[in-house]
């Protein structure tokens, strides 16, 4: 890999870029792979019979195949959507039409480190059929609080367990694996969600070795796909059991005047026209990665991540927020400055050319219950940043400190 894969970076050569969990910068190959789709293939998929429309759908569905074998999955268990947001929001719909006629009162658990996308869906899903919805503390390591979990489960009739992979605040990561085993155990029909957004990017991912997840979701943008491109893995005993929440052109294999059956899988979940560049894009990102050294790619985030925490934790002045174990964190660190708001931390850097995040990052309940502040300064680091960045990152940081303090 080199950094001038990356057009952006040719284009700003001094341009620091640490703001990856927001959205990644996208290598020459996905820009390539969507520009040669609009220019030599563009055509409606599915449903044409003409040569450019066979074409188009061939390069579709071998994007899907190549995801599905990248995150260990079966092509048809592989539903294409917008991103994540609308990969939660389509199964709390689907969920809803499965248990709304169930009149027992049932529980939704989360834990206290969610995105506002792994939120509100289930806000909404519990009001419209008057469940409760609980929350799993973290732990003062800002971790999952795994006997709270346990505790919670036993005591509750929980039917949907939603957590993310990856904070995109702490970096902390919540071992899917381990949670899901515990939970089936003790309540083999609760259904469990893992949000893989901020942890896809960072990590190999194998679903065949994850029995114990019913649905994943994650989004190509971050990942240096195309925006606007997302994954819902879903189980295939449960994809064929659920009701599409969307219904339209493509799904359908026969409409009648009061009634219609829907397509297979996974066309099933796949009303009207897909976004078929992005996916075309993303499967780019997919092939972009097997040429990497996966070693090199893992030794030189470790190694970034190690010197990033170390940098931060050497600032008196600065509390960072997040697990201080490497192995129980991801490269995102969010921080505060006393006395420094995190939008003028965020506009100084800027200044000197570093693009970082500030805000509250789509996680307001985080923010203001567990980390008593209402808004922090966001680093977050991808496989094109390197250590000469975060020095510089560093120095700038102490300059504005010592700014502010005249």
């Amino acid at each position: 890999m080199q950094k001038t894969d990356f057009p952006i970076f040719r284009n700003y050569p001094e341009l620091v870029y640490l703001d990856n969990a927001a959205t990644s910068q996208k290598p020459q190959a996905v820009i390539d792979a969507v520009k040669d789709f609009y220019e030599n293939k563009n055509s409606n998929v599915h449903r044409g019979i003409h040569s450019l429309a066979e074409r188009a759908t061939l390069e579709f569905e071998n994007a899907r195949n190549n995801i599905a074998q990248f995150i260990g999955a079966d092509p048809i268990e592989v539903i294409f959507t917008s991103g994540t947001t609308e990969s939660i929001n389509l199964i709390a719909q689907m969920l809803f039409e499965h248990y709304e006629n169930t009149n027992e009162k049932k529980t939704i658990l989360l834990s206290e480190m969610e995105h506002h996308s792994n939120i509100l869906p289930w806000q909404l899903l519990a009001g419209r059929l008057g469940w409760e919805l609980e929350y799993v503390r973290l732990t003062s390591e800002y971790e999952l609080d795994l006997e709270d979990l346990i505790d919670k489960i036993k005591k509750r009739d929980v039917s949907i367990l939603s957590l993310t992979h990856m904070s995109n605040v702490l970096g902390t990561i919540n071992n899917l694996d381990e949670i899901f085993s515990k939970v089936k155990n003790i309540s083999p029909r609760t259904f469990c969600i893992g949000d893989g957004a901020q942890y896809i990017p960072h990590h190999k991912f194998d679903l065949t070795k994850n029995n114990n997840i019913d649905f994943y979701v994650f989004s190509g943008h971050k990942i240096m796909g195309p925006t606007g491109i997302g994954i819902l893995y879903g189980k295939k005993k449960l994809l064929e059991t659920l009701n599409p929440s969307k219904v339209g052109g493509g799904m359908i294999s026969k409409v009648e005047r009061n009634s219609f059956s829907t397509s297979e899988l996974p066309e099933k979940f796949e009303a009207g026209t897909p976004n078929i560049a992005g996916a075309i894009g993303l499967s780019a990102v997919i092939n972009y990665f097997s040429e990497l050294n996966e070693s090199k790619v893992e030794n030189h985030m470790s190694e970034l991540t190690n010197f990033t925490l170390n940098e931060l934790n050497n600032i008196d002045e600065l509390t960072l927020y997040g697990p201080q174990n490497l192995i129980k964190r991801g490269p995102v660190f969010s921080f505060s400055i006393d006395g420094i708001h995190p939008h003028d931390i965020s506009q100084i850097l800027d200044q000197d050319g570093i693009a970082i995040r500030a805000g509250h990052h789509c996680c307001q309940i985080l923010h203001r219950e567990i980390l008593k502040i209402p808004a922090s300064a966001r680093v977050s680091l991808y496989l094109y940043n390197d250590i000469e960045e975060i020095k510089k990152l560093s120095i700038s940081i102490k300059k504005l400190i010592t700014q502010f303090k005249r």
